[in-house]
């Protein structure tokens, strides 16, 4: 049945282990093997072709030819599927003989050539994985978390075919990747004190980190200190209650919001890139379930920040009566809960992990706080701190004051080590102070009542918001601390009076007849 001889596939040594030892031990007649080797599939295949005509056992070997860095979008199936790894075929031969073939996972089985005799079946939890701009299956026997890996296992390229239109379809190759290992983002700094020892070599400073966040081709586009701040802040704060600090900048054409995003993009080295709301659909955001393969969405793309540029004109495409049943399962997403979505054609199980970056000018009657709430869901409103750009920011990115020449940067995969390392504990502070903060906010919206005309705004403040600022108060304070080498990450009175100033700009750019709370 098979002329080749073993020789020709592995080197002699490792021959002798994986058929003189794993195959003695082990008397099953199929079996699932991993082997820590990397070798090309058509090699586990010849051997899996050998061992079947040596031994009469059907093996499926599993090593690490691949190794993928990516994130895990969304689980296929709510349960294990069956997946038939191997096909025993045979048929008569021109001599008369019999033949017998293995068709693996990959291969095309004709059932009017060969009569199918066993097969080799085994259930596997199945997930889409993205990595390096290219969609992976993965195949796991351990369930995985919808989460960022480095995944170590073997590929097979599988013919397909994807819908173009109403109608048409053209030929595809899936890539299935059977698992034998997987890691989790490794988080590069045990404890504080490591963090601070691999950052002192930067002799980093307030002025430092924001050249380097807001830079591209040499310049650093530079904003107010309390938009920096609140940037600062949104990037290092830690998920509170279990999801993490969302921000919707809003402001006139020219403001430099689309370079904030572009700069930040280019921070993270995110395999999704940036929405072009102006040309999107919400559908481009959301899971969506027009093909039988379920399309997750950039959200559940991004892996650790999500950038839309014009985000507005995505929601207010939507006509107002469905703008509520659309926004609705972006709720969800951005509270990262672990949720099944779907529809007739088929279901994922999905998770958001990356924290929502949009910016927008604000179109169609937007303008303001008050009028945003009334266009737009509240109920989405207030998942996502608004931050209304004021005039004497736009005054400052205008006359191009901002722009400064800079050389400093800081390694990529330092940075994300240092990000990621925010993200995994909150600082120590008084939250009684900060909520003193919340509730000066609060008094200037003045009572909610129907009467008065922020009615739908101190519903939108009263529901989320308290949740944000202790994401943003942890976030000042690891940058004060970072930028100061404190290692503490406890509050100081900076961090209060830091807090203070950021949040009521935000309160002053909400356009709600309040002017002149700060002055810079």
């Amino acid at each position: 049945m098979f002329n080749e001889p073993l020789s020709t596939i592995f080197d002699e040594s490792l021959m002798e282990d994986v058929l003189a030892g794993i195959i003695a031990e082990d008397t099953s007649a199929r079996a699932i093997r991993s082997i820590d080797n990397t070798h090309e599939t058509d090699a586990l295949v010849r051997l899996s072709r050998h061992e079947y005509e040596s031994y009469n056992r059907l093996t499926f070997y599993i090593n690490k030819n691949t190794c993928l860095k990516g994130k895990i979008t969304n689980k296929l199936s709510e349960t294990k599927d069956k997946i038939i790894l191997v096909i025993v075929g045979k048929k008569k031969g021109e001599a008369g003989n019999i033949e017998t073939r293995l068709f693996f996972v990959n291969e095309s089985f004709d059932k009017g050539r060969w009569r199918k005799t066993d097969e080799f079946v085994e259930e596997f939890h199945l997930y889409n994985f993205i990595s390096n701009n290219k969609q992976y299956t993965l195949l796991s026997k351990e369930e995985l978390l919808l989460q960022e890996y480095t995944i170590y296992g073997t590929a097979f390229e599988k013919e397909d075919s994807k819908l173009i239109g109403q109608s048409s379809r053209i030929p595809t190759k899936t890539t299935l990747v059977f698992v034998h290992s997987a890691y989790e983002r490794i988080i590069k700094y045990k404890d504080h004190f490591e963090l601070m020892d691999a950052v002192k070599p930067l002799i980093l400073d307030r002025n430092k980190l924001f050249n380097f966040l807001f830079s591209a081709k040499g310049y650093s586009y530079r904003h107010p200190p309390y938009f920096e701040s609140l940037i600062g802040g949104f990037l290092f704060a830690a998920p509170v209650d279990g999801y993490p600090l969302h921000l919707l900048i809003n402001g006139k054409p020219g403001a430099g919001k689309t370079t904030v995003s572009e700069t930040l993009h280019t921070k993270f080295l995110e395999d999704q890139g940036i929405v072009e709301g102006s040309g999107s659909t919400i559908k481009s955001l959301i899971p969506s379930f027009k093909n039988t393969t379920a399309e997750p969405g950039s959200l559940l793309k991004s892996n650790r920040i999500g950038i839309v540029d014009e985000f507005l004109r995505i929601l207010m495409r939507v006509a107002k009566e469905d703008r509520e049943s659309q926004l609705s399962m972006l709720n969800p997403l951005m509270e990262h809960k672990e949720r099944e979505f779907g529809s007739g054609n088929c279901r994922i199980k999905a998770k958001m992990t990356a924290k929502l970056f949009a910016v927008t000018n604000p179109v169609w009657g937007t303008k303001t706080m008050p009028s945003l709430c009334e266009q737009i869901d509240k109920s989405f409103v207030s998942r996502q701190l608004v931050f209304y750009q004021t005039e004497d920011h736009v005054n400052l990115v205008q006359s191009r004051e901002g722009k400064e020449k800079t050389q400093f940067t800081i390694d990529l995969q330092t940075w994300l080590s240092i990000y990621d390392y925010m993200q995994i504990f909150c600082c120590t502070f008084d939250e009684e102070r900060v909520l003193e903060v919340y509730k000066t906010a609060l008094a200037l919206l003045g009572e909610d009542t129907k009467e008065n005309p922020l009615q739908a705004v101190i519903e939108v403040y009263a529901a989320r918001y308290q949740h944000h600022i202790f994401c943003l108060m942890d976030g000042l304070v690891k940058l004060r601390c970072l930028c100061n080498s404190d290692g503490t990450f406890t509050a100081t009175e900076e961090d209060y009076q830091e807090l203070r100033r950021v949040w009521l700009k935000m309160i002053e750019g909400w356009d709600i007849g309040v002017k002149g709370l700060l002055k810079y």
